[in-house]
């Protein structure tokens, strides 16, 4: 049975005019477009929201020792870990998922929210990530050191953006790649 198809995008950029085409062609551009769709969509965004019991419990102690590292811009207030927000990420197949932290109220300025991420390690905490960020970071499909990369972007004001690229190095994420956002 033939389907009337009208103005279909192919990858060529030109468009296919209303043509009647079998139910296998229709089926061939639809999965082609599904492809197209997947492969386009590179980054995953990682949902931060309340944080769960098991954050809950740890969050205190670990945000308590990370703001007041003298190393850090802050000091440790309570609300920190009440406010903050968490997501459990699996960034490499091999190991649990990692804690990564968005802290919200005075720790957020004008580029944004800190974003620390934490790995659990022979029972001990270890921090793995910081960077600010807009709304949070994004899991790239590319890897290092069997880790996904992460993306993430600032607000610069003005309304610029910062894209920055971070990659494992074995130890931590270390930003590789910091430029002006597309």
């Amino acid at each position: 049975m033939p389907y009337r198809v009208k103005h279909i995008l192919l990858n060529s950029g030109k468009f296919v005019n209303e043509q009647l085409l079998g139910l296998s062609k229709v089926a061939t551009i639809a999965a082609a477009s599904l492809l197209l769709l997947s492969v386009a969509r590179a980054a995953e965004q990682v949902p931060f929201g309340s944080p769960d019991e098991r954050a809950a419990t740890i969050l205190g102690d670990l945000l308590r020792k990370e703001l007041t590292n003298p190393a850090t811009h802050y000091e440790y207030a309570p609300e920190a870990a009440i406010r903050a927000q968490s997501a459990w990420v699996s960034v490499t197949d091999t190991e649990p998922p990692y804690l990564f932290v968005m802290l919200q109220g005075m720790y957020c300025g004008s580029g944004g929210c800190p974003i620390y991420g934490f790995r659990e390690l022979k029972g001990n905490w270890q921090q793995i990530y910081f960077n600010f960020g807009g709304e949070g970071i994004e899991l790239l499909d590319t890897r290092t050191r069997a880790h996904r990369d992460i993306q993430q972007y600032e607000q610069m004001g003005a309304g610029q953006m910062v894209e920055h690229h971070s990659r494992w190095d074995g130890l931590a994420y270390r930003e590789t790649v910091k430029q002006p956002a597309k």
